[in-house]
Parts: C-alpha cells; structure tokens; sequence
C-alpha cells in the first residue's frame, strides 16, 4: 500500500506482475508459434532387427510418386532415391551420420515439406530449395523474402502465400504488446530479452538467424557456412542406422551417406497386406492421410518426415527423388520401357549385338549393340577361371594380370560407383555405372575387379550425336529437354549401394543404353596391377547369352 515503507508502488507491483504474464506467454508463443519444431521427442520406435527376412529390394512391386509428393507402395522392400535439406540452422552437418525417423512439425511444416518435395520433384536447384527452407524455418513472411524466394512461393505453394503475411518474430512481438498495453510503462520488448530466460535467450537466437538471412539473402555460400559447418559430434556411420517403425507393418531408415546435401536413400519395407491396402506418404505436399499408413503425419500435426540425429548435428527434411523411384525407375512418358527389376541377354542386353572387340582403338572392352532405350542388366560370372584371367592380354600394357592362384575366383559381392566420371567426349557421353567386385581365390585374398557400363541415358544425359545435337529414340535432333524415351538406372544402383553375389545373380537393372549417335552400351573390366589401372577383355568376366 502506497506510504508503507518497504513496500513497492502498486503500479510497480502489477507492471512487474504483467511482466511475468508476458514472459509466460512469450514462452508459449516462442513454442507454438514456432514454423518448426524439435522432432526429438515425436521419433518413430525402432526395432533391434527388421522383420521378415533379410532386406531385398527384388520382392518388391511398383512404387509410383504422385505429383503431390506422395509415394504409392504395396507388400516389398524399396530403395527410394532421395533429398535432404538442413533443419536446424547453426547445427553440424557431417557424413554419413545416423538418424532415427520422425514427423515434422510447426506451423510451418506443412508449407516447408511442400517446397522440399514439389521442388525437388520438379527439378529445382537444392541451393535455391534450402535457402527458402532456411528462410521459411526462421519464419521470415513473404514481403521479406528475396524475389528468388518469392518467385519459388508463387511456383510451388501458392496456396500457401496468405499464411505468409507475418513473420515469426511478429507474432511474438505481438504477444508482448498485448500484456505491454495493458500497463503503462512497462519496458519494450527488445529492452527486456536479456531478463526473460529461456523464451528471451530463444528470441536472441531467432533474431540472429533473422538476420543473417535477410542480410544475405543472395549469398548461399555465406549461409550455408554459416548455418551448415562441417564436422560434427554425432557417428559417422550411416550403415548402422536403426529401423524406425513408421506405421503398422511398415519399417523405414533415412541412409545419408553425404551431409545435408545429400545423397540420400530411404529404404522400406511393407510387411503387411493390411499396409498394402492404404496410401503410404513418404512426403507430403497435400498433407492428407488416407486410412493411417502415413509416414509424414503424426499426433495429427501434418508435416514432412525428417531424420532426427543422435548427436548435436542436423536434422534432416527428407524429399522424393524426381521422377517414379523405386523398382520401376525409368522416367519415362512413353509405354515401351522394360522397366523389369531383373532380366537378361547378350552381355545383359536383351536382343543386343556385340560387334567391337576388346582391342577396338582406344576404347578398351565391349560394344553391344541394340535399339535405344533397351534397358541393360548387370551380368557377371559367378566364377571365373584364374587361368583365363591370367592369360588375358592388357590393354596397350606388357604382361597379364599376373593373379598368384588357381582354380577360380568366386564371386563376393559388388559395390556400385554411379558416374565415377563425368563424361564428355563422343568415347564416354552419357550415363556411367561401376561396378566393383569383389572375387576370393582360393587362397583366401580378396580381388577387387572393376566392370563399367557407358553411354546410358539418364536425366541430366540425353542422347546426342556426334555433332553435340540432341536427338529422339530415331536419331532425329530435338530440343535439349525433349527426349521423351527410357532414362535412369536400376533401383539397386545408387552409390554405395552393396549387391551380395545372389543379387547380381539376379542380373538386376543397370539402366538404358544409347546415350551416343550409335545405339550401344560400351562394358570395360579393368584391375589395379602394380598401382595401374590395367584394362582386360570383359568377356572373361560376363556371362553371354
């Protein structure tokens, strides 16, 4: 009471009273109003081992993404090729780190998974896609993006645009004026954060991040050295990333063998034919769950999925490869593309023609001939006699390959390289997959040998002729995006991917030959001998038929 000593004025008794409300309510505001939220606490459960088997993408049917972002699957395994964007400015984004799966949630998760997936299903730049993900996580509204970035808003999600009319630091400076104007004289907002604990250190960190983006809005370097420093505390070890359980019957594991960057794979499994009969969503853009097999929503909050780290790095947003991933990869408009997971042929090549030796000019190894976009199957031998290798000349090289054993080399495993180079002369245009296989001797060493397939039509190389034209199925030159025919690689073949020898047994897809003038897939097999690539005659490896 006023004239008691001791005792404070009573506006001061209920300014710092309002205060107290507002710092309560800026808290709750920080929390909800949040565009995303930690997705620590949401992670799907794993389990110690996958049920039903050992993994195998051979079992499984067709898998089609829907121009929403969705991904269509029935009973089978997949490997779905995919990107992945940074979620936590500031945070480490190492290699090949570990993650567990979780929804993505905010008040902007719906908006942000819809830019991550309608952009990369249409093909935009992952620079581009992340910064406006960078921008739109920090809650900057839309007259405050750069024109690139609005430009992408009106592109992708324009129906979207109306809940962009206020920022995130606008909304929690409303918060604050609306206990403000209730007392007279109670102190601005910016003249407070350092006294408001948690929700003012929280605003702090929000408005650096502000910042710096609308500062440098144009200069993607600077943000991503900013917001995405290399290193990190967490494992680098992608090949032990749990299974999470993301919905009855259904597992799935985000395998991030790059940083935030990419490249990613999701593999997963439906177990169920109860799973099978609803629409499992890898990445929403529409944001609607039929029956209640959907991997991107939980709680009921809708959002895309993301992969939650163990350790202080980054989460990532997780969006579907462009075109139709999984075991029927061809990207294709035209009904007449063998898109089987498994088939055969002449050195892989059904129908083909093998006319160019090994020894033809400067371009070691075999030419199989045959329409363009017939598609082409690994084919390797299972055995191969030491002998023959050893009796095989070199390619422009003195000696053999000189193997210390007898009897065969059995075949392990392989592992794929896709584009190990980039090819650009007439001799290596198009697409370009490695194979390096393991063989044992029977001494027990390991021999890695090395099987190449050239001039494979994919996406980013369409066929072209001899005088740099782009051309049709026919030979005819078209526009540089016009090519309407077979492209892309296998399911199976994705860097790092491991084909046990029953794998490759299965002669599973490569891709699709006639990526030069000539229609034809060129093989070569090559080893290191005394530090030197030394190219041999492929056929000693490949099982013609």
């Amino acid at each position: 009471m006023p004239g008691i000593p001791g005792l404070p004025p009573a506006q001061d008794v209920l300014k710092g009273a309002a205060i107290k409300e507002a710092s309560k309510a800026l808290g709750a505001t920080v929390a909800q109003e949040a565009p995303i939220r930690s997705s620590a606490g949401l992670v799907y459960r794993t389990v110690a081992a996958l049920p039903g088997g050992p993994f195998n993408v051979g079992r499984s049917g067709r898998a089609q993404v829907r121009p929403d972002g969705s991904i269509g699957l029935g009973v089978g395994d997949y490997r779905l090729g995919v990107q992945v964007f940074c979620m936590a400015a500031t945070s480490h984004s190492p290699s090949g780190n570990t993650f567990n799966l979780a929804p993505l949630q905010g008040k902007w998760a719906d908006i942000i998974a819809a830019v991550q997936s309608r952009g990369t299903l249409a093909k935009l730049s992952h620079h581009d896609l992340q910064m406006l993900s960078w921008q739109l996580q920090a809650g900057i509204k839309y007259e405050e993006l750069s024109n690139r970035s609005r430009t992408l808003i009106d592109q992708l999600v324009p129906e979207y645009r109306p809940r962009l009319n206020q920022s995130y630091l606008e909304k929690i400076q409303s918060t604050w004026a609306q206990y403000a104007s209730k007392i007279p004289g109670v102190p601005s907002l910016d003249s407070m954060i350092d006294q408001l604990g948690d929700a003012g250190r929280a605003i702090r960190q929000i408005e650096l991040e502000r910042n710096t983006l609308l500062g440098y809005q144009n200069d993607y370097d600077y943000v991503a050295r900013i917001f995405a420093p290399s290193g990190s505390s967490g494992h680098a070890n992608a090949s032990s990333t749990p299974w999470s359980v993301v919905a009855d019957g259904v597992y799935a594991r985000l395998l991030n063998e790059g940083t935030y960057q990419g490249p990613g794979t999701l593999e997963i499994r439906v177990l169920t034919n109860t799973a099978s009969q609803l629409r499992l969503v890898v990445a929403t853009t529409m944001l609607k769950g039929l029956g209640g097999s959907v991997v991107a929503q939980a709680g009921g909050v809708p959002g895309g999925m993301v992969g939650v780290p163990n350790g202080a790095v980054q989460p990532l947003g997780v969006a579907p490869d462009p075109p139709t991933p999984g075991p029927s990869p061809s990207p294709t408009s035209t009904p007449h593309c063998d898109t089987a997971a498994t088939g055969g042929g002449v050195d892989g090549v059904p129908g083909g023609k093998t006319t160019h030796p090994f020894t033809h000019e400067n371009h070691p190894g075999t030419d199989v001939f045959a329409p363009r976009d017939t598609p082409v199957y690994a084919d390797v031998q299972p055995e191969v006699p030491v002998d023959e290798l050893n009796k095989s000349p070199l390619f422009h090289a003195e000696g053999n390959l000189g193997l210390p054993e007898t009897g065969n080399l059995k075949l392990l495993d392989g592992t794929v390289n896709v584009q190990p180079w980039a090819g650009s002369g007439a001799w290596d245009w198009g697409g370009i997959v490695r194979l390096t296989l393991r063989y044992q001797g029977g001494s027990g060493a390991i021999y890695p040998i090395n099987v190449e397939y050239l001039h494979l039509i994919t996406k980013d190389r369409h066929p072209r002729n001899d005088a740099n034209q782009w051309i049709d199925d026919k030979g005819k030159p078209i526009g540089p995006d016009d090519y309407k025919g077979c492209m892309g690689f296998g399911d199976e073949i994705k860097n790092g991917a491991k084909l046990s020898a029953d794998d490759l047994a299965k002669h599973p897809l490569i891709g699709y030959e006639g990526a030069t003038q000539t229609s034809h897939t060129h093989i070569q097999a090559w080893t290191n001998v005394n530090g030197k690539a030394s190219y041999f005659d492929p056929q000693l490896l490949l099982s013609s038929s």
